[in-house]
């Protein structure tokens, strides 16, 4: 359960529930909706900070399938992973090609973070077993006003690892930040955060596809991809 200092949500106002349903229009949208992350999906710059060290690339998700491209300096600079049906492949832009992998030994790139809009404190509490977990205050994190829902590994323990995640309710409750403290036993905090800037809603479909005209080459060797 919440504690007592923590904040709950409220339920939306008759206000803008009206305003939600003239804006259909009986299933009808006059005014073009804008591309929302919930049935759009997204683009964004991911970025990884850990042990005073960062690294950033860009992200792409719809959905369950998801696309990153590390840029140049690597010979095969995207990976695309998708669910159903379960599939991995990685593209060479540069030399128009692409080879298959193996989805069962794709490691997701952001590692636990969570990339589905949508999230709920109750589901993350009932994920990890806990009945107690914090409503940060709220903070804003690159543009976006934002919830910080924290989760203690073992509440009663002041010295627990910790997981904060920072929700944006204006992207369809899309995590945008992740920190995970882990106190080392003597005085130290190890920090790792896991980010999403520049979020512009919506992603098309077929870059999750292998581009038109591109060559199939050899699937990598074991172990050869991260």
């Amino acid at each position: 359960m919440l504690r007592p200092r923590d904040r709950r949500h409220r339920a939306p106002g008759v206000a803008l529930a009206a305003i939600a349903f003239l804006s259909t229009g009986c299933g009808s949208d006059f005014l073009g909706a804008p591309p929302r992350v919930k049935t759009d999906g997204f683009r964004a710059v991911a970025s990884i900070g850990e042990g005073g060290t960062a690294r950033s690339f860009d992200i792409v998700v719809r959905g369950s399938d998801v696309r990153t491209d590390l840029g140049k300096g690597t010979s095969w600079p995207v990976l695309v992973t998708r669910q159903t049906p379960p599939r991995a492949f990685e593209l060479d832009p540069a030399g128009k090609r692409y080879r298959e992998l193996d989805p069962g030994k794709v490691s997701p790139v952001l590692g636990d973070f969570p990339l589905a809009p949508g999230f709920s404190e109750h589901r993350e509490a009932g994920r990890r077993g806990l009945t107690e977990y914090y409503r940060e205050s709220d903070a804003v994190f690159a543009g976006n006003a934002c919830q910080l829902w924290r989760f203690e590994d073992r509440p009663e323990d002041p010295g627990s690892p910790s997981t904060t995640y920072w929700v944006s309710p204006a992207l369809d409750n899309l995590v945008v930040r992740m920190d995970r403290e882990t106190p080392d036993g003597g005085g130290t905090t190890l920090k790792r955060t896991v980010e999403l800037r520049n979020v512009r809603p919506g992603a098309k479909p077929d870059l999750f596809e292998v581009p038109a005209g591109y060559a199939k080459a050899a699937a990598p060797e074991a172990g050869a991809r991260p």
